[in-house]
């Protein structure tokens, strides 16, 4: 449990700056009622990386409670709704969520939201580990597999990534030119999703 306090709370200091990827895994057939098997939360430069088995969910330490339900750090994946839907199941996220497959939509770099997680790395050149067949497998197993695990943590370190770059893409647009920077400019800095004001100066040329 206390290796998960803590990479909720790094997670949360480094809000500013990375994006957070969260994905989660469940046996087919039970109701959303019943949640998820496990939770895996990443960011976007693979430094905090690791899974959240349901006995944690079930019972889940106070820094997980505090990190997903905080409405200023986002939390982002593709096809992210049925996810958030069974961790709402069990009281958990009511924050910031973004599907990455809406937002690159938003951003017409893509025609449709439901485009897979591999076709939006492969447009942003980002590297997705493959991930062989470990979907369909036995998530409510009391020990994973190694390819399990694998699997669980690529989607939510390649969303964070995916995100990451979008949003440069994003910033990259809004890059203001030197003649709109005039001497006295007040300029405001935000965390990368937007949310929170990290800093405020004054151009001085």
């Amino acid at each position: 449990m206390r290796s998960v306090e803590l990479s909720c709370l790094h997670l949360a200091q480094r809000c500013l700056l990375d994006s957070h990827g969260l994905d989660a895994e469940w046996v087919a057939g039970k109701p959303i009622s019943y949640g998820i098997d496990t939770l895996q939360l990443s960011d976007d430069s693979g430094s905090i990386c690791f899974l959240v088995p349901r006995p944690l969910l079930v019972e889940p330490p106070r820094a997980l409670v505090n990190f997903l339900k905080d409405r200023a750090v986002a939390k982002v994946g593709r096809h992210i709704g049925p996810d958030v839907k069974r961790l709402a199941a069990l009281n958990l996220v009511g924050g910031y969520v973004i599907d990455i497959g809406r937002r690159a939509k938003e951003q017409k770099l893509v025609c449709r939201v439901n485009v897979s997680l591999e076709s939006l790395a492969r447009l942003l050149k980002k590297t997705l580990v493959g991930k062989g067949a470990a979907q369909v497998s036995n998530w409510d197993a009391a020990m994973l597999t190694d390819e399990q695990k694998t699997y669980a943590v690529v989607d939510a370190y390649a969303s964070a990534r995916v995100y990451a770059a979008l949003l440069a893409l994003e910033d990259d647009d809004k890059t203001p030119s030197r003649t709109a920077l005039a001497n006295g400019t007040v300029v405001r800095l935000y965390n990368r999703g937007n949310v929170r004001l990290a800093a405020i100066a004054k151009v001085s040329m």
